[in-house]
Formats: C-alpha cells, structure tokens, sequence
C-alpha cells in the first residue's frame, strides 16, 4: 500500500502508562500530529478514571484526527472481578452488564461529538467476552446484545467486532473469546456491522505467523474486513514481551534501528505477507498499529521513536 495512514493506539504507547501526566501527554501528541501518517488515535473507553477527559481531549486532538474507540481495556478489568461479563455471555446477568457499559458508552459517543462540535468517533471495537472457559459463550447471546445494541443511536459511527484469540481446548489463550467464524456467523445474520483484526492476537490463536493471513483472507472473503491493527508477539520466551502473549510487541527492527526488538514474529517477511493479503480487499481496511515499549523507562522521546520507526518499517 502507498503511503499507508494510522490510527495509533495511543495509550499502549503511552509515555505515561502508569501515572497519567497531562503535561507529558501533551507533548506526545503535539510530536504525533506532526506526522502527516497519523491520522487518529485508538481510545480506551475507560469510565471513571482520571486519564484522558474529555475537556483535555478537545484541547490536544488535531482537528484531522478521528477517534476508534475500544472497549477491550475496561472488559478485561470487568472480567477479572466477573468471569460471566460479556456479550456473547450465556449468563443473562453477565451478558446484561456488557450491555449497560455499551449504554454508558453510547452516551459518551454523544457527549464528544457534542464537546467536538463534529463526528470525532469513527468506529467502535468491540469483543466477544466472556473469556472461556470461566465463563461460557454462545452465538445466540451474542446476537442479542448486538441487536440491542443497533437500537441505540450511534450517530454514524461505525460498530466493529475486534477479533481476539479465541478459546482452544488445550491452550493456553490470552483472551479465549469466541472464534472468527462464530463472529462472522452471527454478523451475518443481523447485519450492519464488520470486523477488525489484530496481527498479534491472530498469531497468538494459531500459534503461527499463518494465523493473520488466514483470518484476513476469510474476512475479506466474507466482505467483513473493516480494519487491521499491526501488533508484534513472540514465539520464544522473551524477556520483555513474553511467549504468545498480547504484549503490543513492536515489530522487528534491523541493525540501524534505535528503538524496535531484533527478533520476533512480526518480522520483515510476516509484514510483506500481510501487505499481500490486505491487497486482495475490495475495499480498504482502515489500519492501526498498537505497540508497548516494555522493559525501559517510559519517556516522549521513547514513544515518539518507537512508533515512527515501527511506521517506517511497515511501510517499506
């Protein structure tokens, strides 16, 4: 693809993940909007925290910049303490929550564009919690809460389904929701609404580099393929990021590169063969990068480098 755009996951990469500073975050910012290849940030929903409002939001977003919201962050804290919450969630209790906290963040989708004075949210992600098997799953539940969720007014936004890897009997998953042709059943049967992949998370499910391209293929096979965030994983044990784990691992550098890991999966030829695939949809996903810089002291600096040159090496 020439001269590919991004959203940025802002807050995996953020120069202050533990102890939100405005100042700091500000000057992340002002160094990300100064590179015309990012054109938006992927926003946390996260209630009730200190991080991110909204008043500071509308001072520091560029005007040509869109938000994609995730909800990944908060349901993963939700099914910590509830391992029956979700969408997809057989348990009416459960599934019930998930779609209060899809109210709330309904209401807050209206409030930005409100404080925005313009439609600033372009997409929303979603996931197929509960997380198996501690909690149990069905299509069935996950089309009701989708359906109830088309009868809220959204404003135009665009309402996705984000892959995560799903349960397998005898592996250790990271997130162990539903898998892709589950998804892609229920989708199909009420409409209206895509899919976003993530490298990592697809490497992770299949234990292999294949497992993207294969769920690229299939979703755009199916005209689903909505977006596509670029995030690394390891298949060793590695210090840093793990072993098949949904650490945000940049992708592989080479020897000039200052600031990205040497090895790992997502590596030049996994990323060629990406580009590949993506090539075969009709229409274009919108594209993500979601990386951590894991293992240093967290600073602008740090965070600015590592993701240009993550931009650079995926655009070679």
């Amino acid at each position: 693809m020439k001269n590919p755009a991004y959203y940025i996951s802002a807050y995996t990469s953020s120069p202050s993940p533990v102890h939100w500073s405005s100042t700091e975050e500000a000057a992340y910012f002002e160094a990300l909007a100064e590179d015309p290849r990012i054109i938006g940030i992927e926003h946390p929903f996260m209630p009730h925290t200190s991080r991110y409002p909204i008043e500071w939001l509308v001072s520091h977003l560029p005007t040509h910049w869109q938000l994609c919201i995730t909800t990944v962050p908060l349901f993963m804290t939700l099914a910590q303490e509830q391992p029956h919450m979700g969408l997809a969630s057989v348990d009416s209790h459960g599934r019930q929550i998930a779609v209060d906290k899809l109210k709330e963040l309904n209401q807050y989708v209206e409030t930005l564009h409100h404080h925005f004075a313009r439609p600033v949210v372009k997409a929303i992600h979603l996931q197929t919690f509960p997380r198996q098997p501690a909690g149990k799953s069905s299509v069935d539940s996950l089309a009701q809460s989708l359906t109830a969720l088309q009868q809220m007014n959204w404003h135009g936004v665009e309402l996705n389904i984000e892959h995560c890897d799903a349960y397998i009997p005898g592996q250790v998953s990271e997130k162990g929701l539903l898998t892709l042709s589950d998804e892609i059943k229920i989708i199909h049967q009420i409409g209206g609404y895509g899919i976003i992949l993530n490298w990592a998370r697809s490497a992770i499910e299949y234990r292999s580099a294949s497992g993207p391209i294969a769920h690229i293929d299939s979703t755009i096979a199916h005209d689903l393929l909505r977006g596509f965030f670029f995030s690394g994983c390891s298949a060793q044990v590695n210090a840093a990021y793990g072993q098949w784990q949904d650490t945000h691992m940049p992708p592989c550098g080479d020897q000039q590169s200052l600031w990205l890991p040497q090895t790992g999966l997502l590596d030049r030829e996994a990323i060629h063969a990406t580009w590949r695939a993506l090539s075969a949809a009709s229409s274009p996903a919108y594209l993500g990068i979601k990386i951590t810089d894991r293992g240093h002291e967290p600073s602008v600096v740090r965070s600015i480098g590592l993701l240009q040159e993550s931009m650079n090496v995926l655009s070679r």
